[in-house]
């Protein structure tokens, strides 16, 4: 009996292990990331076997991650012959991650230790990555990236931005206040460099939606902070901020084509959608007048899966986002410990930036992005189990 215990706590370990590895590789391969959720599953299934049960915890979101699966099977069975493709399905295999989070990362220790991975692995690359850029000549907005696009690597830094931020700043975390200070700070400037303004609209919506939930009296530091961020941008970086509210400007003009173009799709099949291929080979159909660019995605992740997956998807897809957002907001209530709670709040924060990156873009189409969120979502799952200890 005693070496059966061993035996599954070794394979417990292992497990924690694998998990461990995903916010450490995903910036920077996306194949280790794979390569860790695959060895996570197959341990877990293992484990399963030993203690002969099934080794995966339920969550609240089980029921519209069924949903939405649903919803993509069937608009991928139902999609137009140009965009009829099942390869896109396999993200859903990515789903399990959360699962796997919730059940081998349950104990505030593995609790404490993931998301301490991921705030720290995040803040290394956008160090690495921006002391890189700064040492390297390039042209004024030339975008920060890592080994994955810059539209990834600030969907990433979103995610960890807010939590060193909380971390930084709670009380009860004198140990660590330094440390997640000075990631906070990495991640700031990496943010900056990857001139991407979707994001920079973002950051001060997960400050507005932290302070409202823990100090809403200092939600006047929001507006005189963000006003002092403008002040101290070099002015190539304040000119692309303006640009985020002119319509004419090239890529604000492709965004709103984009839409309606998207729009224009779901009006013509509006329970299942187009499918969930590639859009390349029906954009110039659906398009309001002649294009000059092509594009595969619609920029926004509430378009792209009505004009994809239709009606019957984004109900299925809000259903999931607002049960995503109860998992995040109700990991705080469950925790104690002060660091803890504070990368909770900083969760509710990257959440909410998530959503808000996502109206401009189609980051839970990024498969890197998905990862880390499903990591996360995962992490908070397990804490409001309430089963730290």
């Amino acid at each position: 009996m005693i070496g059966h215990r061993t035996g599954a706590a070794r394979i417990e370990s292992a497990l924690a292990g694998c998990l461990y590895a995903i916010p450490l590789t995903v910036s920077w391969t996306v194949a280790g990331a794979h390569i860790a959720i695959g060895l996570a599953a197959g341990l877990a299934l293992v484990l399963g076997a030993v203690w002969r049960r099934w080794p995966l915890a339920r969550t609240p979101a089980d029921a519209p991650f069924a949903a939405f699966a649903l919803a993509a099977l069937l608009s991928a069975l139902t999609a137009l012959p140009a965009t009829s493709d099942l390869v896109p399905l396999k993200k859903l295999l990515l789903i399990p991650i959360v699962h796997l989070c919730a059940s081998a990362l349950c104990s505030q220790r593995r609790l404490r230790l993931g998301l301490r991975f991921f705030v720290g692995a995040i803040a290394l690359t956008a160090l690495v990555s921006s002391s890189l850029y700064l040492l390297q000549q390039h042209a004024i907005g030339d975008r920060l990236r890592a080994t994955t696009h810059y539209m990834t690597l600030s969907g990433l830094l979103l995610l960890a931005w807010p939590m060193a931020i909380a971390a930084a700043a709670a009380r009860g975390t004198m140990r660590y206040r330094l440390i997640y200070a000075g990631a906070a700070a990495a991640l700031t400037v990496a943010l900056v460099l990857t001139f991407t303004r979707s994001t920079w609209l973002a950051m001060p919506i997960a400050a507005t939606v932290m302070l409202a939930r823990r100090r809403p009296r200092a939600l006047w530091l929001v507006p005189l902070l963000t006003g002092l961020a403008l002040l101290v941008l070099p002015p190539a970086y304040r000119s692309r901020l303006r640009t985020s509210f002119d319509p004419t400007h090239h890529s604000n003009a492709d965004r709103l084509e984009m839409w309606q173009t998207g729009l224009a799709m779901w009006k013509a099949r509006p329970w299942t959608g187009v499918g969930i291929g590639d859009l390349q080979p029906v954009y110039a159909e659906y398009a309001p007048h002649e294009v000059q660019r092509i594009y595969g995605h619609l920029h926004n992740n509430w378009v792209h899966v009505l004009a994809t997956m239709g009606a019957i998807g984004v109900l299925a897809f809000g259903w999931l986002m607002l049960q995503c957002g109860r998992i995040v907001h109700r990991a705080g209530a469950a925790l104690a410990d002060p660091e803890l709670r504070a990368l909770a709040l900083g969760g509710w924060g990257g959440f909410w930036g998530f959503q808000i990156m996502g109206l401009f873009e189609w980051n839970f189409g990024d498969v890197e992005v998905t990862i880390a969120f499903y990591f996360l979502l995962g992490l908070f799952a397990a804490a409001s189990r309430g089963r730290q200890g």
